[in-house]
């Protein structure tokens, strides 16, 4: 349903006239908002499956740096950077201290064997830094979780699966309660936690990390991957 629909739900489980909200301008912005709040709770309720996805990113010849896509939020847990010809091995995923060290020590150009996500706060992007810089063009897989952008306007519909729309009504109506009434927990928000621990138990059945444990001169190359990753993944989904 388009974000209209769900602020109308909204308004009306608040006992409000949906009418009254669409019409004006600066109501109907407020619960936009609030619409917007009940999707972001929803979508960092944990890893669900809907938000699951794999990137085919190529390299540049000679640059160290490649973007990632504009709706990456965290890497996979359990997963890591692998090459799309299956000819080359897994990544070595490092902090960017260690990185500073690799390219001091290790020769700087070749197949890439390290990477470390860097966050671009001027230009809010997310960038790979890849060690050694990449000699020829190479596909990768890139397993990651989405971030679920915002809607903009009514017209817009929620990035996070149908079935759900609903359950973001409620949130929103959740929303709308407290803060327009300035109480810490209205009436809505049992129902809506409890809506989403159904939904939670019904869309995600987290996995453990089957990735190998590999130690090398920069430490446990496991301990450093968990502090670019949020909670264990369920699925992966190719986007």
């Amino acid at each position: 349903m388009q974000a209209s629909e769900i602020i109308t739900r909204a308004a009306r489980l608040l006992g409000l006239s949906s009418a009254d909200v669409l019409a004006d301008a600066a109501l109907l912005d407020e619960f936009l908002g609030y619409a917007n709040d009940a999707v972001r709770s929803i979508e960092r309720h944990g890893p669900w499956r809907w938000l699951m996805a794999e990137a085919a990113i190529t390299t540049t010849s000679g640059v160290e740096t490649i973007d990632l896509p504009a709706d990456f939020a965290a890497l996979q847990v359990g997963s890591d950077i692998f090459a799309a010809d299956g000819n080359w091995g897994r990544l070595c995923l490092v902090e960017p201290l260690h990185m500073l060290h690799l390219r001091s020590q290790t020769p700087s150009s070749g197949r890439p064997a390290y990477y470390s996500p860097i966050f671009e706060p001027n230009e809010l992007l997310w960038r790979l830094q890849l060690w050694p810089k990449p000699d020829a063009a190479i596909g990768l897989r890139v397993p990651y979780r989405r971030r679920v952008a915002a809607m903009a306007d009514t017209t817009e519909r929620p990035q996070i699966p149908e079935e759900l729309h609903e359950l973001a009504a409620i949130g929103a109506a959740a929303e709308a309660e407290e803060q327009r009434e300035k109480v810490q927990a209205g009436s809505q928000r049992a129902k809506f936690a409890g809506m989403l621990a159904q939904a939670w138990t019904e869309h995600s059945t987290p996995v453990t990390d089957q990735r190998p444990i590999r130690l090398s001169r920069i430490g446990d190359e496991r301990s450093l991957a968990d502090r670019f990753r949020d909670q264990p993944i369920t699925i992966n989904v190719t986007s």
